[in-house]
């Protein structure tokens, strides 16, 4: 599966734009990578929470995967199979 990506355009302080392409240029690396690196490890640090799925969504959950013999398996292209309803 092919990763997915997004560009964020990120207007800096030349100061600041100076300092992190004096760091990256420390690791050898490309400013691009040293920020990827930061906000990576500002997020690593970071606590989410984590939910417990409701009564009502386990039971759907359950009720929607039991019923695989009803399902349809799509073979070819999937806007054709749409197309085809």
């Amino acid at each position: 599966m092919e990763a997915k990506y997004s560009q964020i355009k990120l207007n800096l302080p030349i100061e600041l734009k100076g300092y992190l392409a004096t760091r990256a240029k420390s690791f050898g690396v490309p400013m691009a990578s040293y920020m990827k690196y930061l906000i990576i490890k500002d997020i690593e640090q970071r606590d989410f929470p984590t939910y417990t799925a409701s009564n009502k969504a386990v039971k759907a959950y359950k009720r929607a995967t039991g019923s695989s013999a009803k399902a349809t398996k799509v073979m070819g292209n999937i806007e054709d199979f749409i197309d085809s309803l």
